[in-house]
């Protein structure tokens, strides 16, 4: 155990820093909003942070909460949070965060000029995402996104060009002919991850047209 440096009381959160520079965040409920005014967060601009541990029960990441934290490498996120609000991790250096699937929102410019984040991968559970969410992340390469979310790659703004979707896992169902009695089916293909259906092999979520089961079908003569 790292000895305590600071200790703060954000109403129901407790934030401990410790020596070696790990953040723990604990308690119940949603993170306190700040911003980088008359309202900052206890490690606004906190050089000593390096690694961020927020623990279960935690419900949201505050707007700023972790402004200016350029020494941060790493954070964990657990599955109680459901949201990341606005500029949450702005200038931060969070190299290696993951998104738990239990996020549903990321607001305006949470992740902007994070300089040191190559890629994230954005979760399916994620259906809105704020403006400039990653502007100014000078390293960021990719941003990967699942054929199931509902994302496009036009709420990325000026990223867009970096969103890349993993591809479908497409599973072949032969043609059979239909008979008298019992209904045929064309050539088809199912996607195992999101479950839509394609007439083609072509497993880029870009261009792949998915269609209705109907479709598929070849009714009885």
């Amino acid at each position: 155990e790292s000895k305590i440096v600071s200790y703060w009381n954000e109403d129901n959160l407790t934030w401990m820093l410790g020596e070696d520079g790990t953040l723990t965040i604990s308690g119940t409920g949603a993170m306190k909003d700040y911003d980088i005014y008359g309202n900052r967060s206890p490690v606004y601009s906190n050089l000593k942070v390096k690694k961020i541990v927020i623990e279960d029960g935690v419900t949201s990441i505050g707007n700023s909460a972790f402004s200016n934290c350029r020494s941060l490498t790493s954070i964990t996120i657990p599955n109680s949070v459901t949201s990341i609000e606005d500029y949450a991790f702005e200038n931060c250096s969070l190299t290696n965060i993951t998104i738990p699937d239990s996020v549903t929102s990321i607001g305006n410019y949470a992740f902007s000029h994070c300089s040191s984040l190559t890629s994230i991968t954005i979760p399916d559970s994620v259906t809105s995402i704020g403006t400039s969410a990653f502007d100014s992340c000078s390293s960021l390469k990719t941003i990967s996104l699942s054929c199931k979310s509902s994302l496009k790659k036009s709420d990325f703004g000026e990223q867009a060009d970096l969103v890349s979707y993993i591809s479908h896992t497409l599973k072949k169902t032969a043609a059979k002919d239909a008979t008298c009695s019992e209904d045929g089916n064309k050539e088809y293909w199912t996607c195992e991850h999101c479950g839509k259906y394609f007439l083609s092999d072509d497993a880029n979520p870009e261009t792949a047209k998915a269609v209705e089961q109907s479709e598929t079908v070849i009714p009885a003569s």
